[in-house]
């Protein structure tokens, strides 16, 4: 993650706003009352999204069960069997 001062930010604010909506790279910004990190509309939406399903009892149940579905099946697995 890239780190700037606040007169850093302030000076080269359209670059820094291209930097983190188009390729993604959160920036912290450091001042004397403390830190900001900025990032994109949809990184943000996306940890949003990702709070609330992993904070849904139903979904983690399912996701559990999905998960030792796929354990299970690799556990079955034989390269040398499967792979001719």
């Amino acid at each position: 993650m890239k780190t700037i001062d606040e007169n850093t930010f302030k000076k080269d604010l359209s670059s820094v706003f291209c930097s983190v909506i188009e390729l993604g790279e959160p920036v912290t910004v450091t001042t004397g009352k403390g830190n900001a990190v900025l990032i994109s509309e949809s990184e943000y939406r996306s940890m949003v999204e990702t709070i609330a399903l992993m904070s849904n009892p139903e979904f983690m149940k399912g996701l559990k069960k999905a998960e030792k579905q796929d354990r299970a099946t690799y556990a079955k697995f034989d390269p040398k069997k499967d792979l001719r």
